[in-house]
C-alpha cells in the first residue's frame, strides 16, 4: 500500500467528503488524487463507509497482489468515516464488447482473477459485472466486502452451494 502521511490523509478525507460524486444507501464513491513518491500524482477512487464497518474487507483486500485485482492503495479513518482508496477505472458494466475476442478476453481476465483468489483460499460471494473495472485495458475485480476465506466456511450459510461435492481444484499460478 502507498504511504500517506496523516496530515495529508486528513486533508484528502476532508476533500473527499466535500466532493462526493455518487451515493447509495451504504457506500459513497468519489474520484480523488493521491501522491505517491515513486510515481507522483495518481487518480484514484475512494470508497467511503461508516467507520468501523468494513475492517474485514480491508484485512482481506490488502493481501491481494494480482494484475486482475484492483489494489488497495491506502486507507484512513477520520471524521467518522473509513476511506479505502483504489485505482480509478472505467466500469465494465454497461459497455458492450465489440467482438467475440474481446468477450473472451474479459471472461479470461475475470477467471484469472478469481483463480488467484481461489488459490489463496478465498471465494468472492458477490462476483458480478458491477464489481469489475477496466484500468488501462486490464480488467480488475473490485469490492471485497463479500469475500470469505475457506477457513471461515463454517460461518457461511449453505456453503455447499459454492463448492459442488467431489470437486477437486488444481491451482496453476502463473506470472
Amino acid at each position: 500500500m502507498m504511504t500517506v502521511y496523516p496530515e495529508d490523509t486528513k486533508k484528502l478525507a476532508k476533500f473527499v467528503l466535500e466532493n462526493l460524486s455518487f451515493i447509495n444507501k451504504r457506500v459513497k464513491i468519489v474520484l480523488a488524487r493521491i501522491y505517491d513518491e515513486k510515481i507522483g500524482w495518481k487518480n484514484v477512487v475512494a470508497k467511503v463507509v461508516l467507520e468501523g464497518t468494513h475492517a474485514k474487507e480491508i484485512d482481506v483486500w490488502k493481501q491481494f497482489r494480482h494484475a486482475n485485482i484492483a489494489p488497495l492503495l491506502c486507507t484512513c479513518e477520520c471524521f467518522g468515516y473509513l476511506f479505502m482508496f483504489t485505482e480509478r477505472g472505467a466500469p465494465l458494466y454497461g459497455s458492450n464488447p465489440q467482438s467475440e475476442v474481446q468477450t473472451f478476453s474479459v471472461l479470461k481476465q475475470i477467471a484469472t482473477g478469481l483463480e488467484y483468489l481461489h488459490c489463496l483460499g478465498f471465494v468472492h460471494l458477490d462476483m458480478k459485472i458491477e464489481n469489475t473495472i477496466v484500468v488501462d485495458g486490464v480488467l480488475k475485480i473490485i469490492d471485497f466486502e463479500g469475500v470469505y476465506h475457506e477457513h471461515y466456511k463454517d460461518n457461511l450459510t449453505n456453503a455447499s452451494r459454492y463448492s459442488p461435492p467431489g470437486l477437486t481444484t488444481t491451482c496453476l499460478l502463473t506470472k
